[in-house]
């Protein structure tokens, strides 16, 4: 039978509007290409469903069939159900809609308000099974009123311990307020993607976007090399992956899961006392413009998550923090060899594997690499229970960060490596290898190689440098000369304490302040020398300038400097002087590993007696200052003998 149905019109308060009706053990079987087109415009108080099958009936579609519902006005449900909008619908156990090649559905919920917007609905142990290149889509376009605490959901696939599967090359869209594309939940619930099959969500508002979710004992079951995006433009969390409360995915090779978020937090894998089970060469991706964002995230005392050879995570975070590998309570995460975790925090820290609790295990020649304002390879904490990460042969991190890097911080956990670990950090700031605190145990295996630099880098442990000594542990002996360790343990031996960077220009800054000030008083006593053998008839009064420059040095510092003098004196008779000057001078001293900016100023002044009074300042750039102030009066007579006064005596 080949059926052509369009119903379209406009309704008020009607209880529910179907398409097409299969009920009571029916069995009806349509031709190719069959259309199913459903326009409602106004108010329904149940539901609106393109196609219905329910009480044990079956109905087989052909080729191409296509179902098209159209809402424009509300769906609202009644006593404890949900206004729903459906494409075709399986309501019990018994009931079985079957599909070929190439099935279209389109569900719009155009204007109004509808609580659900379904593609593909199942319920009650229902079953539903199409062919290959099945397409749904659904848009959802309800908006929740001020005051209204409801939720409202667009699902491509939502099934409630039934049965949905659907062959390859399947495409499924779904866009709304809260968007999930494959939604499959209650003990029974199980749905078969074929390989190569697109899943997409986008949710707009302050509420989730799911990729695929099974929940509550649910099964999704996704073929090889499919792709499965999840986008959040409101506040909501982005998650492309999501096992949570007993629920499990198993993912097909060579797969790709994106997950994006502009405000909210993004997720490719979620685990939350669920099971996630991936394949090889698994490509996952996250991305948040505003908070965090996470690779992998599992928690719960029953969250597994487990990949095969081949994974690669790449994780950006514009605002919040980059995490690739993201463990808690108890989750256990399993990762198999050669795998790859690029993680990006642009404005905040960045982990390529966080564990605050249970245990991660990751397999051979893993790769790590992690960029952020600060930088952690590997953070492992106790938070929320005892952690635990094993790495396989030949594991790599590199950390580059503005701040602090840290190849592995162990703050009370469990960490081992088997051999040839290398970690390569470089942060602007502080820069460490490993680190092991609050009674954390860190083994590393033999051929480690540790490499630690700094770019700027700010001495910020006190005034010294601390450089370890590491021996082997068949290198350390006891008191009795007995080796205490093993070929794959290391011992820390030796501190050995030296001036640090930054304490040097603080050592050699007085010396150099010294230095000026001698440098000003020379020039006192080169301006009274100048009065001594003025001419006392011809120089009485006048205004005088000097300028010099020069380079002193000293034991661990240098300087050059350069002195202004200014000055007036006035001469009444042979044996008075009256004036004043003032000078300022300018040194920069360079210590090495530092340098400084000295200013002095100084005000004399010359009295009948030659009194000088002079006081000295010098700020620098360190944003301290020393000051010196002297006072000296001098009483005596000048004796001149020889011819021509050629030579003078003062007593």
């Amino acid at each position: 039978m080949t059926l052509t149905n369009s119903a379209s019109g406009t309704n008020d308060n009607a209880n529910m509007v179907t398409g097409l009706n299969v009920i009571q053990s029916g069995d009806v079987t349509l031709g190719d290409g069959s259309p199913n087109t459903v326009n409602v415009t106004g108010n329904v108080t149940d539901a609106v469903l393109g196609t219905q099958v329910s009480s044990e009936a079956a109905l087989n579609l052909g080729n191409n069939s296509y179902t098209r519902v159209t809402v424009h006005g509300n769906v609202s449900g009644q006593d404890t159900r949900r206004g729903k909008i459906a494409g075709l619908s399986v309501q019990d156990a018994g009931s079985v809609l079957e599909g070929k090649t190439g099935t279209q559905v389109e569900v719009m919920q155009d204007t109004g308000r509808a609580d659900e917007a379904i593609g593909l609905d199942v319920q009650n142990g229902g079953k539903l099974t199409l062919g290959a290149r099945t397409k749904v889509t659904v848009n959802h376009n309800s908006i929740l009123q001020d005051g209204d605490s409801s939720n409202l959901y667009g699902y491509g696939i939502q099934k409630d311990a039934s049965f949905v599967s659907l062959r390859n090359e399947a495409n499924i869209i779904s866009n709304g307020y809260t968007a999930t594309e494959v939604y499959t939940h209650e003990d029974g619930a199980v749905t078969i993607l074929g390989d190569f099959t697109s899943v997409g969500a986008h949710a707009d508002y302050d509420y989730n976007a799911y990729g695929v979710w099974s929940d509550n004992s649910g099964i999704n079951i996704l073929g090889k090399e499919s792709v499965i995006t999840s986008l959040e433009t409101g506040r909501g969390n982005s998650v492309a992956l999501s096992a949570s409360t007993g629920g499990a995915n198993q993912v097909g090779d060579g797969t790709q899961l994106k997950a994006d978020n502009e405000i909210g937090f993004a997720y490719g894998v979620k685990t939350n006392q669920g099971t996630n089970n991936l394949g090889e060469n698994i490509n996952i991706s996250s991305y948040s413009s505003k908070l965090s964002a996470y690779g992998m995230a599992t928690s719960g005392t029953q969250g597994i998550t487990t990949v095969k050879d081949g994974l690669v995570i790449q994780t950006v975070a514009d605002g919040g923090q980059a995490r690739g590998i993201y463990n808690e309570q108890d989750g256990i995460t399993t990762i198999g060899n050669k795998a790859s975790i690029n993680v990006t925090g642009l404005a905040s820290s960045g982990y390529g594997m966080d564990v605050s609790g249970g245990k991660v295990k990751m397999g051979d020649n893993a790769t790590i690499q992690v960029k952020g304002t600060s930088g952690y390879g590997i953070s492992i904490g106790q938070e929320t229970g005892s952690s635990t990460v094993e790495m396989g042969k030949n594991a790599s991190i590199t950390v580059e960060s503005d701040d602090m890097s840290v190849g592995v911080l162990n703050d009370g956990g469990t960490m081992t490596a088997v051999k040839n670990f290398s970690s390569q950090v470089s942060g602007v700031i502080d820069s460490y290898g490993i680190v092991t605190a609050d009674g954390g145990v860190t083994t590393i295996g033999s051929g480690a190689g540790i490499s630690v630099e700094g770019e700027n880098q700010l001495d910020t442990g006190g005034l010294w440098d601390v450089t370890p000594t590491i021996e082997n542990g068949l290198n350390v002996y006891d008191e009795a000369g007995n080796v205490v360790g093993t070929k794959d343990e290391w011992y820390l031996t030796k501190l050995t304490k030296t001036v640090n960077d930054d304490t040097r220009p603080l050592l050699y800054s007085g010396d150099s302040t010294y230095a000026m000030y001698r440098r000003s008083i020379d020039t006192l006593r080169q301006r009274r020398g100048n009065l001594r053998q003025r001419g006392k008839t011809e120089d009485d009064s006048g205004i005088w300038v000097r300028n010099r420059g020069g380079q002193m040095e000293g034991d661990g510092w240098d300087s050059r400097y350069n002195i202004f003098q200014l000055g007036y004196e006035y001469s009444d008779t042979a044996g008075s002087v009256y004036g004043f000057f003032g000078e300022r001078g300018i040194a920069l001293p360079d210590y090495e590993t530092g340098s400084g900016k000295e200013h002095t100023l100084i005000q004399i002044l010359w009295l009948k007696l030659v009194v000088m009074i002079q006081r000295l300042i010098y700020p620098d750039k360190a944003n301290y200052r020393t000051g010196e102030q002297s006072l000296s009066i001098e009483h005596g007579r000048t004796l001149y003998r020889g011819k021509d006064r050629s030579f003078f005596i003062e007593p």
